[in-house]
Parts: structure tokens; C-alpha cells; sequence
């Protein structure tokens, strides 16, 4: 008799049994890692037919939120394009950290840009991204730099245009867009701290300080200071802690326009901002310290502050230590005239008076002291001058007294002969001692005062 395992019968039932208990060992421990159906035809199928599953799964398409049209400059949208191709960039980049981002906001093509960026690229700390935010017609002054294009290729120097939604053709839609709150969680993402720069802003290469020593520092927001008490400064050159900035704007919102801009508005409401003793060794724009890290000169470079600017030897000591500063003056060539140049030129053109007065007076003091030689006539005929308008105004002060007095008809005529010769004998000593007395003070006190303008008017 033959064995029960030689039964074909029970062959096969045992076959099945071990497939069956196989398929459910493979289904517990793997069943995640096996491959679909639709992904085994998935590789018969077209590219068009792929392109078209894909469009399936990830849904209908939506119409976006805003369109231009329909926008507010009033009421900003809250929700931006969420793509971040300039730190998306800068995080590839080896060597940057993407979390600390020099921005200057520049629309207009103006041509001080290049020197401006190319110096900022420069000074910074190497792991800082240096961003131009603007329009195409800045990026294409700034792409016409050679030495701008290495720094573009290597992510040091990025450009990206700024959304129509955050507008800065205004002081006001400027402050608008700096106080959204989107600008700073969302447009200039993932960065925690951002030095704000303009075309009238600059900092020194010179310097003992550099930006990471005022990071380290932790304030919220320092600037230039506006005055000797209140913290916080101008923004135009300011360096801005992000995530305290961003708890402000969630809390608290401007209103389209209110009376202060959007660097006072900021201010107040942080609760770290650095005192204005300390910061205006950061950047000086009203207040005047020697050897700060940047200067700020409002107007593009125009409206230059008398307290740091009125000074010849003040200049002179700015220009040596940060010659980067001309960089902003130079801007000024390309703007029209206005009341501070015709400041300047009348500053100027009282200088060079002065000057030629002193020297006048000087040489006119000189000739008058020589006892002999071929200018005393002319010494001669000053004091001869002076005495006879000393005399002239002798006589008619005495006149206008008498004029005053009440004087009987009978005696006016003999009255009035006595007084014309006694002022002509007293104006006679008179004249004298007070003609040396103005050429003695000619010659000590105007030499000094051209001095003084002198130093003014050859620092241009």
C-alpha cells in the first residue's frame, strides 16, 4: 500500500495551503511596498496621457485670490505668492545663511546702484546675501556690472522683483508695505535678521564694528537716531530683528495714512529697540559721532544735515575715515538743483566775499603802518575818507537833535551857524582817532574771520 503523501490529492491541497499561507505573510509584512495596477500600466502609458493623471490627481485649478484689477492699494492682501526663489537660492548656496539678508527696495534705475551694491558685497561678512528688490529696469542697470555678474552667479547678490501687491512709488504705500506683516513672514522668508539700506545709506569699510557685533547685540530695531532720547532710529539704513517685528504686525495694524511712517510706527511698539546713545555709533544721519559703522544722508544724498555736513573740518575728517560716503554725494549730480545746492552756492559766495574783504582790510592796514613808500597816498586818502564821513555824520546827527528841539523863528539862524561849526571843529579830532581805531581792528579781527571761511569754502 502506498504512502498517503504519494496521493496526488494531497499534493495539490498542500500547494495550496502553502501559497495561500504565503500570500497572506507577504500582504502583512510588505503589502505597502508592493506596486499598483495603474502603476504597472502607468509604463504603456503616453506622456500626454501621463500629464493628464497628474492634472487629475492634483485637482481643478483655481483662479487666484487678487487679481491686478481688482487691487487696493488700501487694503494690502494678506495671503502672497508663497514662492521664495531668492532664498530658495540662497540656501543652495554653500557658504550663505540665508537667515541674514542686507535688502535695499529699488524700482528706478538709477545709476548709483552698481557702486552701491558692489560695495555692500564687499564689506558684509561673507555669509550675508546681499538683495536688490526691484523692477526689471533696476536689475537691468545692475546686470551691465561685470563684477556684479560673478556675484550674481554665485548667489551672493541676488535680484528679485517685487510683487505689484507691496508698492513703494509713494512715502506712504512704502510705509504701507513695510508694516504688512506678510512682507516680513512671508516675502522675506526664512530670514531672522534684515539690514534695510537705501541709495542715500552707506557703511564704512574702515570700520572697528561690523554688522554681526550690533546681531549680536539682540536689539529689535536700530537705526540713526532722531534725537538723544527716543529709541529707535530712521530705517533708512537700519537693521531689523525679524520675528519681534512680525509679533508687532499681528497685533497691531497701521492705518493707510496715518502721520507717522512706518519706521517711527514700528518703534513705539517694540519692546527691545536700541537707546539712541548707543545706536548712534551704528549710523549717523543729525547726530555726530566720529567712526561709526554707516552714515545716512536723506533725500538720495541732497538734504544733508548742518550739524554733520555744515562743518568744512567735520567733512573733511568724514571723508578721510569713510570715502564710501562719496558714493551718495555723487548721486546728487544727477538730480535737479534745489534749495540745498543754492545753500551751498551762497555759502560759497559769502565765503569767497569774506575772504576778499580780509585780505582787502589787511593789505589796506599793511600800506597805512608803512612811514614811507609808494602806497601811503593812498593810506592818505582812506583816512582823509574816513574823517569827512565822520564829520558828514557828525553834523547831521546834531541836526536831527536840534530838528527835535522847539527853537524861537528870531534865533534859529544864529543857532544853526554856531552848530555847523561846532561840529565841524569836533568831527575834525573826532574822525581822527576813530579812523585808527577801525583800521586797528580791521587788521586783528578779519584775518581770523577769513580764516574760518576759508576752511568752508575750499572743502567742496
Amino acid at each position: 500500500m502506498n504512502p498517503i503523501w504519494h496521493s496526488k490529492r494531497v499534493q495539490r491541497s498542500a500547494f495550496f495551503i502553502f501559497i495561500f499561507v504565503a500570500a497572506i505573510a507577504l500582504f502583512a509584512y510588505g503589502g505597502d511596498k508592493l506596486p499598483s495596477a495603474s502603476s504597472f500600466r502607468s509604463g504603456s502609458l503616453s506622456a500626454a496621457e501621463k500629464e493628464a493623471k497628474a492634472k487629475e490627481a492634483s485637482g481643478p485649478e483655481v483662479e487666484p485670490l487678487y487679481s491686478e484689477p481688482e487691487y487696493d492699494p488700501k487694503h494690502m492682501p494678506k495671503i502672497p505668492e508663497t514662492t521664495h526663489t531668492g532664498q530658495a537660492a540662497a540656501a543652495a548656496a554653500p557658504g550663505l545663511d540665508p537667515r541674514r539678508v542686507a535688502l535695499i527696495i529699488e524700482t528706478r534705475p538709477t545709476n548709483v546702484l552698481p557702486a552701491l551694491l558692489s560695495h555692500f558685497v564687499a564689506t558684509l561678512p561673507p555669509a550675508w546675501v546681499v538683495k536688490l528688490v526691484g523692477s526689471q529696469e533696476a536689475f537691468a542697470v545692475v546686470k551691465k556690472s561685470h563684477s556684479l555678474k560673478q556675484h550674481i552667479a554665485s548667489k551672493k547678490l541676488q535680484l528679485q522683483e517685487l510683487p505689484s501687491y507691496y508698492p513703494v512709488d509713494s512715502s506712504e504705500s512704502i510705509s504701507q508695505t513695510l508694516t504688512n506683516v506678510t512682507f516680513y513672514s512671508e516675502f522675506l522668508a526664512p530670514a531672522e535678521w534684515a539690514l534695510f539700506f537705501q541709495t542715500d545709506s552707506i557703511i564704512c569699510s574702515a570700520s572697528e564694528q561690523n554688522i554681526d557685533d550690533w546681531v549680536a547685540k539682540g536689539y529689535d530695531w536700530t537705526g540713526a537716531p532722531w534725537n538723544g532720547d527716543v529709541p529707535g532710529g530712521n530705517g533708512g539704513l537700519s537693521l531689523r530683528h525679524i520675528p519681534p517685528i512680525i509679533e508687532v504686525l499681528k497685533n497691531d495694524a497701521r492705518e493707510p495714512g496715518h502721520r507717522q511712517w512706518e519706521d517711527t510706527w514700528v518703534c513705539e511698539r517694540l519692546k527691545n529697540a536700541a537707546p539712541a546713545q548707543e545706536e548712534v555709533h551704528f549710523s549717523v544721519e543729525s547726530l555726530y559721532v566720529e567712526r561709526p559703522l554707516g552714515y545716512h544722508i536723506r533725500g538720495s544724498g541732497k538734504l544733508q544735515d548742518p550739524v554733520v555736513w555744515g562743518n568744512a573740518t567735520r567733512r573733511r575728517q568724514i571723508f578721510d575715515y569713510c570715502p564710501e560716503t562719496k558714493i551718495l554725494l555723487g548721486n546728487m549730480g544727477m538730480e535737479p538743483m534745489d534749495d540745498a545746492d543754492h545753500r551751498k552756492k551762497e555759502q560759497e559766495a559769502d565765503a569767497k566775499k569774506a575772504k576778499e574783504d580780509a585780505e582787502k582790510a589787511k593789505k589796506e592796514a599793511d600800506n597805512a603802518a608803512k612811514p614811507d613808500g609808494a602806497e601811503k597816498p593812498k593810506a592818505d586818502d582812506a583816512k582823509t575818507k574816513a574823517d569827512d564821513e565822520a564829520a558828514v555824520a557828525m553834523k547831521d546827527k546834531k541836526v536831527v537833535e536840534d530838528d527835535k528841539k522847539p527853537v524861537p523863528e528870531e534865533e534859529k539862524k544864529s543857532s544853526t551857524t554856531s552848530a555847523a561849526s561846532k561840529a565841524a571843529s569836533t568831527s575834525s579830532s573826532t574822525s581822527s582817532s576813530k579812523a585808527t581805531e577801525a583800521t586797528s581792528q580791521t587788521s586783528t579781527a578779519n584775518p581770523a574771520k577769513s580764516s574760518n571761511s576759508t576752511d568752508y569754502a575750499d572743502s567742496r
